[in-house]
């Protein structure tokens, strides 16, 4: 009752953040349980409650023994797809994930389409971005290596590249998984892209969406990718020798337009040197 009430789940939350003593951390934990299990229903309403949610964080950031979290993976992966969409519920679900990876079930998003329909959600987006991580602890179990192999393989073929670049959840989820894709898989999108005299490229280069997602590519794409990119748009939708006379018709990605250009005439040396220098404003930051 503590944790569903405004003021009562700071006090409750600031006790788990206090606590040195494990054994009175797991009495809680086990209250909790116990309690949920006499009101059938109960768990599931405090997962999603916008108050309740932030107490179940704490709780899995003390990174208690599996066996103590036990009952709440069970309700999570009881109806993973409905938790995954639910704005407090998605925070819940990659708390665990963090702490405790492969516990969840995600394999049964991977039936009747589920994980790409998720990518287009409001919250559902945040959850795939989780999974696709390549630099978490949990990275590389069997589950999460499984997923992420699937799901690029899935959002990268022709068919589903146009949509998803240009959905406003749909791009978001297409960059991460660029970013945690491999180079061969890149090609793959980047043939994709590049196919019909870059009909495709064109489409996405004119999006408001679609236009960070060519821009992503080009970004963690390796030379033979970029110079793919770059001579099929000065071949066919833009001659990069006079690259700012499309920004009206590029107006979303005119700055991709005119880094293009400057790979085509300085060579992949540039691009490095750029990357290099945005390297290290970040580690000065």
């Amino acid at each position: 009752r503590l944790s569903r009430s405004k003021f009562g789940c700071r006090v409750i939350q600031k006790m788990l953040e206090v606590c040195d003593d494990q054994a009175t951390v797991l009495e809680i934990a086990a209250a909790f349980r116990k309690q949920c299990e006499q009101r059938p229903g109960i768990l599931s309403q405090c997962i999603q409650c916008c108050n309740v949610n932030r107490v179940l964080q704490v709780l899995i950031q003390l990174k208690l023994p599996f066996a103590e979290m036990k009952f709440l993976a069970d309700e999570l992966n009881r109806d993973l797809v409905r938790y995954s969409e639910h704005r407090n519920a998605c925070r819940v679900l990659q708390s665990f994930v963090g702490v405790y990876g492969d516990k969840i079930d995600i394999k049964q998003l991977l039936s009747n389409r589920t994980h790409l329909h998720l990518a287009t959600t409001v919250h559902g987006n945040y959850v795939i971005t989780c999974f696709m991580q390549t630099n978490e602890w949990y990275s590389n179990q069997e589950a999460f290596v499984a997923f992420r192999k699937k799901f690029i393989f899935d959002i990268f073929d022709r068919r589903n590249v146009e949509y998803f670049s240009k959905h406003k959840q749909g791009s978001h989820v297409m960059e991460e998984c660029i970013r945690s894709s491999t180079p061969k898989q890149r090609w793959c999108l980047a043939g994709v892209l590049c196919a019909d005299q870059g009909l495709l490229l064109q489409k996405l280069m004119r999006d408001k969406f679609g236009n960070y997602v060519p821009t992503t590519l080009l970004k963690y794409a390796n030379r033979k990718q970029q110079l793919c990119i770059v001579n099929t748009i000065h071949a066919h939708i833009a001659n990069l020798n006079c690259c700012d006379r499309h920004r009206a018709t590029f107006r979303h990605c005119w700055k991709f337009i005119g880094l293009c250009g400057k790979i085509k005439n300085r060579g992949h040396a540039y691009y490095a040197v750029k990357k290099h220098e945005e390297e290290q404003k970040e580690e000065k930051l």
